[in-house]
């Protein structure tokens, strides 16, 4: 059985569950974009944000919306800045950081980047172009959904998508926050924490939220120090 296939039977599991919890909230199932790119790669790599962006589309299926994206930056078009900007990241880290960021054909490594990773939130219901102030609450009573998607997954890094999703998922999976970087001019503070998983260590990552506005190159640049000082502490254990 699939990893797609079994995060739905956990889905299915879940919503009777959901509908008590969560009446008039629909539960947007999250997953992997290409199932045989992402077992492939090294390291596996599941983005996790906060919540989803998707409010008043209450049909909005995310692993459709991110396979038209793949689709788009596959063919050298433009697609959503955020998940251009999550999907270089991730080519960044499969390939070592090879190239420099104006070396990048930013829409197709983009595409192959976000081809190789799962998605999912801490909160899976949707909101709107502002935090949900409820965001945590809802957060916290689908801690144990969370846990078991991520668990189906079995990432080796998990890529926290901003400080306050970094924190609330190392309190949600009691893990501790060691500081992996210091505070610089150019960066804020980045921690990391390692979940012991089935037969290995996934590396939990803080780091920028992937909608962040500025600078793109920067984030990037910073992202390869990130994964500079991981090899120097041994923490890139899928090597």
């Amino acid at each position: 059985m699939s990893i797609n296939e079994r995060l739905s039977q956990l889905y299915d599991k879940w919503d009777d569950k959901w509908k008590r919890e969560h009446p008039g909230e629909r539960l947007v199932r999250h997953g992997l974009i290409c199932e045989h790119t992402y077992i492939a790669a090294k390291p596996r790599i599941v983005l996790l944000g906060k919540e989803l962006n998707c409010q008043g589309n209450p049909d909005f299926d995310l692993l459709e919306f991110l396979n038209c994206e793949l689709e788009k930056g596959s063919k050298g078009n433009n697609f959503e800045k955020p998940v251009m900007q999550a999907g270089l990241w991730a080519y960044g880290i499969l390939t070592g950081f090879q190239e420099d960021y104006y070396q990048l054909d930013h829409s197709r490594n983009a595409a192959l980047g976000l081809k190789s990773i799962g998605w999912t939130n801490l909160s899976k219901i949707c909101g709107g172009g502002k935090a949900n102030s409820e965001w945590k609450k809802h957060a916290c009573n689908q801690r144990e959904l969370t846990e078991k998607e991520l668990k189906i997954m079995n990432p080796q890094l998990i890529l926290c998508s901003g400080g306050h999703t970094y924190a609330l998922l190392a309190e949600l999976l009691r893990l501790e926050r060691k500081l992996l970087l210091p505070k610089e001019n150019h960066r804020r503070k980045i921690y990391y924490s390692i979940w012991p998983l089935k037969g290995h260590d996934c590396l939990c990552l803080d780091f920028y939220h992937h909608a962040a506005i500025g600078f793109y190159e920067k984030w990037y640049w910073i992202l390869e120090e990130v994964f500079d000082k991981c090899e120097t502490e041994g923490l890139c254990t899928w090597k």
